[in-house]
């Protein structure tokens, strides 16, 4: 069983199927639905974050990271809105944690002064072979 509560290193690669093996420890990697928070820029200029779910990322069995597909997150951005602030540059700040919401806020939106976002931050984010840049 994969702790995805402990703070991970985030890889970003691009593949088809399956990335391999854990590019740290050569173990393998399981992959899991979950909700991450997400934040974009344009240039030097912080524009929207946002909450995303997909299957996009790939955990370790054996050392505390996860492989981030970008072409998966990349096809995340063809469903923006009219009006956001999407940035064309992003970063995936870690794990959402929805299980740690009380029952009694799960009315609140998260983000909420009274409902404050969990987040299992990535310790170190490992930079991406090409800029992690999304298609507009």
């Amino acid at each position: 069983m994969i702790d995805l509560k402990i703070p991970r290193q985030a890889v970003y690669s691009s593949f088809k199927e399956k990335p391999g093996a854990c590019p740290r420890c050569s173990g393998e990697l399981v992959n899991k639905y979950q909700s991450y928070a997400v934040t974009t820029r344009r240039g030097k200029r912080v524009s929207d974050s946002f909450i995303i779910g997909g299957k996009f990322g790939w955990f370790c069995k054996s050392c505390p990271t996860v492989v981030l597909n970008r072409d998966e997150i990349a096809k995340m951005f063809s469903f923006q809105k009219s009006g956001w602030d999407v940035g064309s540059e992003y970063i995936v700040l870690g794990i959402v944690d929805l299980d740690a919401i009380p029952v009694s806020k799960r009315n609140l939106p998260i983000g909420d002064p009274n409902n404050p976002l969990r987040l299992i931050e990535f310790r170190e984010i490992a930079r991406p072979a090409k800029s992690a840049k999304h298609p507009k």
